[in-house]
């Protein structure tokens, strides 16, 4: 298979100028305190969700939930035993969140357990019943959760299900559709939920399901594409990616009123995806065409009412130790979350958030934002030569002075632009 599991689109899209993309949207790193790697994976009721792991968590990732800073960030691994296998808890990964819950997985063992959190580790909920051998919920609105869930199936051996929740394993309802001989669901939404199903001729279909108690799903792959998956939705669209016949993959966007989808993969890059969306906007990745070394890149990028916008271009312009990222999240404000590489291969948690201001640290144009950047700008206060021609008000008061110094530290340090 081509494509990994992990949605008709009104107006043209125009490509925004990276110059755009760096006055609408402030990248922060939300790297929690104690933690040497992080992601965020979703974002919904007024949260982000992901796992970070490093010195605080034990050398295990564990899951943690956001409020929009670093210093927000709230580790809800359980503690204790898994009671069903009296097992202890090793680790956590949280996928979804919406409507005042979250929900991911512990692991207990060897064993993965659908879990449902509402904003504390002793919040945490079980939703496993005794004939899942693992399972997983990717997401909520606040009332039903859906994920997927390993299970024996006569026909054909050990294989996974779509399963369905309302908070307790007793709630479980095994979704998969009769057609598929796998399915996964990613999102739900009131009554209808999106996913992905493995035929069997092992290729991946897009899915929506029109209800989910009962269960009544629909295919919505093209016959155009090879593959297809559904990652998120809103009232009126479904989105995701698929996979054309002799393409890479292409971002895609389908009515929930039927239809084919809309192809969005913007002009200029090799691949996109489309990870989620709010009411009017979706996020995912666009990578870049190979480069001199043979290697794409995968940029953040925004599909928004205004034209497209790659959020890798704000990100670098402050932080250029980063050499791709993720969105994986878009809030109601059109906040975007996710995570981003840095040359060492160490991914962080990141947000762009809309209508900050923007700055460039690296203002000895040496490619990397550090202690240089600080003895450069003191010495340019100080009256001292100027050789890249910055501007030495960096806090844009008015006057070059101590408080320029202290904006940009804390700019280095991955605090916000001033």
């Amino acid at each position: 298979m081509s494509i990994g599991v992990s949605l008709s689109f009104a107006g043209a899209l125009v490509l925004v100028s990276g110059s755009f993309a760096r006055a609408q949207y402030q990248p922060e790193v939300l790297n929690p305190d104690g933690a040497s790697e992080s992601f965020i994976t979703a974002a919904g009721g007024g949260v982000q969700v992901g796992f970070a792991a490093g010195s605080a968590t034990g050398g295990n990732s564990h899951g943690f939930i956001w409020n929009g800073t670093p210093q927000s960030a709230i580790d809800v691994n359980p503690q204790g035993i898994y009671e069903p296998t009296g097992v202890p808890f090793s680790g956590s990964f949280l996928y979804g969140a919406g409507g005042g819950q979250q929900v991911g997985l512990v692991i207990a063992g060897v064993q993965n357990v659908a879990t449902v959190w509402s904003g504390t580790a002793a919040s945490a909920a079980f939703l496993a019943t005794p004939l899942m051998l693992n399972s997983v919920a990717y997401g909520t609105d606040g009332v039903s959760q859906v994920g997927s869930a390993r299970v024996n199936d006569p026909s054909n051996g050990v294989v996974t299900h779509a399963y369905a929740w309302q908070g307790t394993p007793e709630s479980a309802v095994d979704i998969h559709p009769d057609f598929a001989l796998e399915s996964f669901a990613n999102r739900v939404r009131g009554n209808v939920a999106v996913g992905t199903t493995a035929t069997f001729d092992e290729f991946y279909n897009a899915v929506v399901w029109t209800s989910v108690f009962p269960p009544v799903a629909v295919s919505l792959h093209p016959s155009t594409f090879l593959e297809s998956v559904a990652t998120d939705l809103n009232d009126s669209i479904v989105v995701g990616y698929g996979y054309p016949d002799g393409l890479p993959n292409h971002a895609l966007v389908w009515s929930l009123a039927g239809g084919d989808p809309t192809d969005v993969h913007p002009a200029g890059y090799f691949s996109s995806f489309i990870y989620a969306t709010n009411a009017d906007s979706q996020v995912g990745i666009a990578s870049t065409p190979r480069d001199a070394d043979g290697n794409n890149h995968e940029h953040a990028f925004a599909w928004t009412p205004s034209g497209t916008v790659d959020l890798h271009e704000a990100l670098v312009a402050q932080f250029p130790q980063f050499t791709d990222s993720n969105a994986t999240g878009i809030d109601a404000a059109g906040n975007v979350y996710g995570h981003a590489l840095d040359t060492n291969g160490i991914q962080f948690a990141v947000a762009w958030t809309i209508g900050g201001n923007a700055c460039n640290p690296d203002v000895n144009q040496d490619g990397v934002a550090d202690q240089g950047d600080v003895d450069y700008l003191i010495n340019v206060i100080a009256g001292g030569e100027n050789p890249t021609g910055i501007d030495a008000d960096f806090n844009q008061d008015g006057v070059a002075d101590q408080g320029d110094i202290d904006a940009l530290i804390n700019v280095v340090a991955g605090g916000s632009c001033p």
